[in-house]
């Protein structure tokens, strides 16, 4: 289970970074009037990005199918569980050599069944022949099992009934059983089948013929023998025994009366009045059983461990398919194209300060919510801004959606097997992992996989839908962070300031929780719903046998179901879809717009200043050597005369179309003795790369002069620690 969800994980990993776009599909989209998503993974991304990451990407989506219905029940166990056992009721005096007769005092042989007086419920009693015939397998049993029974295992009458009659395992711990009862001295035939001196039948035979099998006073410490059978059945809690009258219990019945059944009366259900003659009938309280103890034969446990061929290609072939993509991204195969895929948040701010997105330069705000884009200034508004606003409303609803209908399916098997409408084993919430509740009837093995398999699937769906939304969370997190102060951005290729990201977007103290979450519900569905592979006859009762490949000849396969483990899974589940709400309601700044992971919301607040300091950080910052070398007056004048030029160049814009040149930057070459005269001034490249913060920046004063407004109009970017970036007053214009 622990590697599946490593699988899920290491999966998700890949597929985020296959679904990143790169910055020139994010501006063929933004030509189109679309967006994209950065950050997370997203459907909508899908089509726009390379057909090459969209096969990639599908085939990692397709590859985790198979793994996820097959992988867990690849390999399976069999459990071998016995239906049969031999009861004994007798006395001590049994254990140690006493006298007996079979078929024992109580007179019950398979002649009697025949005749019409034994119900259904004692068991399978032998012939008169059988017992009789000291040669007799019957007959030898009874003899060695009377020696055996010392070095069986004792137990007190409430958990040996408890085993015996509500046991839904099945046999799995012990097998035959002696009944120990406190009779001492045994039974005498003719104390207790008083009416047979007197000329009167027993069970429709005479005295005589019953001399041959128990002597009339000679004592017997032997009072019934018998074989039992149990199987899953719709009776005693799912529980059938063919012997529940012979252990002192009605035929249906709760649990409850395991307390109440010793002393029992034996002939309790016995008709003696057939065909309306009285026959025959003990003499009172001579059939009364009082049982001091069981002996059981304890017996081992027999099962097999299987492997389907099959199953295992289909898994294997899949994790291959799903191994190479991996490679193929590992490699840097991606890197061939023209541009790297924006993969994180960081990745995405860098790509828009450096090369200026032409289709948003205009716009002043974005709202994600309401898909409106402002062109020109607008008035600056402080509201209450929660995380829950960065994720659109189409995710929370589709990603609740797909959370209500898992748990919806979860309380519909709860409602329709886990309340007394399956076919509950030993009671619908019993302990025992294997003891609970079979799903309707026996399938083929690859059926019964896919079946019990089949919630892990949906499973791990909602697993990916709730792991975007911490995702797009915390995309939120990170990006109001720039309205707050200076800090460097986090990407996959660092340069100057940037740091380096060693994970996608989710922190660790968010992705290994969530991982465990993940592992943890997992092996609770995998609890919940399961294959049972039962050989030995326990099924054979209430499911067809059926010869499957690779099987022993009476094998069954069932799914099983754990009402208690779901119980768990649906409390579980429910407290967890609570979490994201409460991170939602978390407080984002209010001097930070909310963009989400919408790329062109991204693109609109990150046209940044060309009157920007960063120039001067860097060159300072490159000439602070060891030996105290400055920064040359030569090398100085000549970054001002670029920060001139840029600013001239908007003297030359006149209306409103034309601020989208406002943004447009030229690098200009820097000669000095720090620089090599190759290098060049690249003021938004230099912001990139520093610690930036979004708030109100410096223009040049032209560009104020060309909005033509009477309001005083400011602009919002990003900017370095020199460019003394302040967050935006309410009630200004800003563009």
């Amino acid at each position: 289970m622990a590697k599946l969800n490593h699988r899920l994980a290491s999966t998700n990993f890949f597929m985020q970074i296959l679904n990143a776009p790169t910055r020139e599909e994010i501006d063929a989209a933004h030509l189109e009037g679309k967006w994209l998503e950065i950050g997370v993974s997203s459907a909508r991304n899908l089509f726009k990005i390379s057909k090459f990451r969209s096969y990639c990407w599908l085939g990692l989506l397709i590859s985790s199918i198979p793994i996820h219905l097959l992988s867990n029940s690849t390999v399976f166990t069999t459990e071998h569980r016995e239906r049969t056992y031999h009861l004994t009721i007798a006395t001590e005096e049994f254990l140690n050599g006493g006298v007996f007769f079979p078929p024992g005092a109580s007179l019950l042989t398979s002649e009697v069944q025949t005749y019409g007086q034994l119900p259904g419920f004692y068991g399978t009693v032998g012939t008169a022949e059988n017992y009789t015939d000291r040669e007799s397998t019957l007959y030898k049993y009874i003899s060695s099992s009377a020696d055996l029974a010392k070095t069986w295992d004792r137990i007190n009458v409430p958990d040996c009934m408890q085993y015996y009659l509500y046991n839904a395992n099945s046999l799995d711990r012990y097998r035959n059983l002696i009944l120990v009862v406190d009779h001492p001295g045994g039974w005498l035939r003719n104390e207790m089948w008083q009416d047979l001196q007197s000329g009167h039948d027993v069970f429709g035979y005479n005295a005589s013929y019953w001399d041959r099998l128990v002597p009339a006073n000679v004592s017997n410490h032997l009072f019934f023998d018998t074989s039992c059978e149990i199987s899953v059945g719709e009776y005693i809690g799912g529980f059938f025994t063919d012997c529940a009258y012979s252990l002192g219990i009605d035929f249906i019945n709760t649990e409850e009366s395991v307390t109440n059944v010793n002393p029992f009366t034996f002939f309790k259900h016995f008709d003696f009045n057939i065909d309306g003659k009285n026959l025959t009938v003990p003499e009172r309280g001579s059939d009364t059983i009082l049982i001091k103890y069981c002996l059981s034969e304890p017996i081992n446990s027999i099962c097999y461990v299987g492997l389907s061929t099959a199953l295992l290609f289909a898994v294997t072939l899949s994790v291959i398919i799903k191994s190479s993509i991996a490679l193929v991204v590992t490699a840097g195969i991606l890197r061939h194209y023209r541009q790297s895929p924006l993969v994180t948040i960081g990745d995405s701010i860098a790509s828009f300060i450096e090369k200026p997105d032409k289709n948003s330069d205009a716009w002043s705000i974005v709202d994600i919510r309401k898909n409106w884009i402002y062109v020109g200034p607008k008035k600056w508004r402080v509201s209450s801004k929660r995380r829950w606003l960065a994720i659109p409303t189409s995710i929370w609803i589709s990603s609740y959606l797909l959370f209500a209908i898992t748990i919806a399916t979860g309380i519909y098997f709860l409602y329709t097997y886990g309340f007394g409408g399956g076919e509950c084993l030993a009671g619908c919430f019993a302990s025992s992992h294997n003891a609970n509740m079979f799903i309707g009837h026996a399938f083929p093995l690859v059926s019964s996989i896919l079946i019990a398999s089949s919630p892990q699937l949906l499973l791990s769906a909602s697993y990916l839908a709730y792991n975007g939304l911490f995702t797009r969370l915390q995309v939120a997190r990170e990006w109001s962070l720039f309205g707050t102060g200076f800090y460097p951005l986090r990407v996959t290729d660092p340069q100057g300031n940037q740091i380096a990201t060693y994970r996608l977007q989710l922190p660790y103290k968010y992705s290994l929780p969530l991982i465990a979450v993940s592992a943890s519900l997992h092996f609770l569905v995998s609890n919940t719903l399961y294959i049972v592979v039962s050989t030995g006859g326990y099924l054979k009762y209430y499911y067809d046998i059926v010869n499957l490949p690779g099987l022993p000849a009476d094998s069954v396969v069932v799914v099983g179901f754990s009402p208690i483990y779901l119980l768990v899974v649906l409390i579980v589940s429910s407290i967890l879809i609570t979490i994201p709400i409460i991170f939602g309601f978390k407080k984002l700044p209010s001097n930070m717009i909310v963009v989400g992971a919408n790329s062109l919301a991204i693109s609109a607040a990150c046209h940044a200043s060309c009157l920007s300091h960063a120039m001067l950080d860097t060159f300072t910052q490159n000439n602070d050597t060891d030996n105290g070398e400055t920064i040359s007056r030569d090398t100085r004048e000549r970054v001002m005369e670029v920060r001139q030029r840029n600013s001239s160049e908007y003297a030359e814009q006149t209306d409103m179309e034309s601020v989208s040149m406002l943004y447009d930057h030229s690098t200009e070459p820097v000669a000095g003795n720090s620089m090599d005269s190759t290098d060049s001034v690249d003021v938004l490249g230099r912001i990139a790369r520093s610690r930036v913060r979004w708030g109100v920046v410096e223009m040049p004063p032209e560009w104020y002069r060309i909005l033509l407004r009477d309001e005083q109009v400011g602009h919002l970017s990003f900017g370095v620690e020199k460019d003394e970036v302040v967050p935006p007053e309410p009630g200004r214009w800003y563009l």
